[in-house]
Order: C-alpha cells, then sequence, then structure tokens
C-alpha cells in the first residue's frame, strides 16, 4: 500500500514513512537494539529501516566503509556503532551522527540533554574538541530530515540535474507541492528546498545558492516531467 505524506509534513516520523515507501522497505525490519540515550530523531530513523538505513565496518584501522540507503553521499552512522565515536565538552558526551563524503567536517549531536539535540560540527581533520566544535541552533530532526531526502534524490533509480538556472516551476507538467523549503543543515550554510508532485512519485531538490535542480523518480520518463526535456539532457542519470 502506497503512503501518501500530508503536506507540509508534521513530523519527520511521517518522513520516514513517505521514504520507506519510497524505498520498498517492508514495515516489519528486525528490531535492532539501541543505546539507552539515543535522541527520540535516530531512534524513529533506525526503528523504522533497521540495518537498512545504514551498514559500516572498518577496512582496515583508519578506513570506514558504509554503504546504505542513507549513506552514500554522506555517511551517516550505523545503528550498531551509534555512541562509539564520542568526545566530550564540559561533561556534555557528543555523537557522531554524520560523516560528510569528502572528509571536510563530521556532525555530531550532545546526548541526554534533550530529546532533540542541535547539530554541531568539527572539521575532519581536526581531533575533536571543545576549540574546533561549530555549534547551531538546527535540531537533529531538521538535519535528518534533510539528509535522508537529500540521500534519497542522490540513490533514486531515475534522476536528472538542471544546472545553472533558478528553479522554475513551468518547466514542469507537473504541479510542485512544496514538501521542505527554507532549510539548512547549519555548515556549510546551503539551502536545500524539496518538493514533490501530487500524485509524490516525483522528488524535486533545489538548491538555490547553486542553481542546481535534481529531478527524482522511481518509474516517472522525463518526458513526463518537463515540457524542454533539452534542459538537463548533459546531466541524465538513468540507473537502470
Amino acid at each position: 500500500m502506497s503512503v501518501r505524506l500530508h503536506l507540509p509534513i508534521g513530523n519527520v516520523g511521517d518522513l520516514f514513512e513517505f521514504l520507506a515507501n519510497w524505498h520498498n522497505v517492508p514495515s516489519n525490519v528486525p528490531p535492532i537494539e539501541l543505546h539507552p540515550s539515543t535522541p527520540s530523531p535516530l531512534r524513529a530513523l533506525y526503528r523504522r529501516f533497521g540495518l537498512d538505513a545504514a551498514k559500516e565496518w572498518w577496512v582496515r584501522p583508519n578506513l570506514c566503509w558504509s554503504e546504505g540507503l542513507f549513506s552514500g553521499q554522506n555517511f551517516l552512522v550505523a545503528p550498531t556503532q551509534l555512541g562509539k565515536e564520542t568526545f566530550e565538552v564540559d561533561g556534555q558526551s557528543h555523537w557522531l551522527v554524520v560523516r560528510e563524503n569528502q572528509q571536510c567536517w563530521f556532525a555530531w549531536v550532545p546526548v541526554g540533554k534533550s530529546d532533540d539535540p542541535p547539530v554541531a560540527y568539527t572539521p575532519a581533520h581536526e581531533v575533536p574538541s571543545a576549540t574546533v566544535l561549530e555549534k547551531t541552533s538546527v535540531p537533529l530532526s531538521r538535519f535528518l530530515a534533510i539528509h535522508v531526502l537529500v540521500e534519497t534524490t542522490f540513490a533514486s533509480p531515475k534522476l536528472w540535474c538542471i544546472g545553472d538556472r533558478p528553479l522554475r516551476t513551468d518547466d514542469f507538467q507537473v504541479p510542485l507541492v512544496p514538501l521542505l523549503v527554507g532549510s539548512a543543515m547549519g555548515l556549510p550554510p546551503l539551502q536545500y528546498d524539496f518538493y514533490v508532485d501530487p500524485t509524490q512519485r516525483l522528488l524535486v531538490m533545489n538548491m538555490p545558492e547553486s542553481d542546481y535542480t535534481w529531478v527524482a523518480t522511481r518509474d516517472l520518463e522525463i518526458e513526463a516531467i518537463l515540457f524542454d526535456t533539452e534542459v538537463c539532457d548533459d546531466c541524465r542519470h538513468d540507473m537502470r
């Protein structure tokens, strides 16, 4: 049975359920034992997707390999590893949650004081400490919502890119409905805008600062999406 979002999204759990349907993840994934201090947004993500969300293992002492639904562009820490890479600032433990794909930054959350803590960052090449920690006001729930939507977009079976121009809704043959707009992960300060079509078979990701729009779908052809398909002929990614 298909799962439809009531837009705009009310909570991150609704988004997870929608994406589980997009990725064909069954409802009865094997349960995973999580650390008692796991913040609610991460707990909800791992409970819904299980090990499909992310798996990782150490290839050698200084090289960690990661894969999964939400560990392709940037790397979500696997549920089995959550809480194992930590550091403290003034007695507050911070857990690693995401590694940037080019090892530019690591994203962390303080645990134990809030159920939806704000995300913080450190440069990947620096030893994590209070000196290099950059705090943000972005709650974990919003950070994860952006992360899973970015990962879903780039991993979609059919993906096209419209570049060097602002998003133009009149390029599309179908209406675009805002899903999550005006959101940023905190670092880098890129804004992400996400849209779906009324049937919710199309996912559009726009990055206003870079003038790039990514068009993702599981089963539609580009000729049924855009009026002028030449706008993205050079950036076609058909993963079938």
